[in-house]
């Protein structure tokens, strides 16, 4: 039982740094007035997730055994992995996109007060 609660307690801990982490990197990811709808996106992903992912679990490892239970979620893993490595680079082209329009604005309104 003394491995089970250190083992909870670590997991606990370290989900709680990086959900801040997560949430820091997406609120610089994309602009401000995505903020809102991008982390509202992200809860209710994580919650579905939440849900969905034990159902679907306990389904395949009930159905299929242990090895299918781990080999469908290390696939679910890796998928998840791949679509971060394509997203990421499109989101950073596109903020930086957009921080050179802004740039652009703010030069353009200080021109016309002058």
């Amino acid at each position: 039982p003394l491995l089970l609660i250190i083992g909870i307690v670590l997991f606990a801990g370290s989900g709680s740094l990086v959900e801040n982490a997560l949430r820091g990197l997406i609120s610089e990811m994309v602009g401000r007035h995505e903020q809102g709808r991008v982390s509202g996106a992200t809860q209710s992903l994580q919650s579905l997730g939440g849900v969905v992912g034990p159902l679907f679990g306990g389904f395949v490892y009930t159905v299929w055994g242990p090895f299918q239970a781990y080999a469908s979620a290390s696939f679910i893993i890796v998928l998840a992995i791949v679509c971060v490595w394509i997203a990421l680079p499109l989101l950073q082209r596109r903020k930086a996109k957009e921080q050179t329009l802004g740039e652009q604005e703010v030069v353009l309104l200080s021109n016309e007060e002058d």
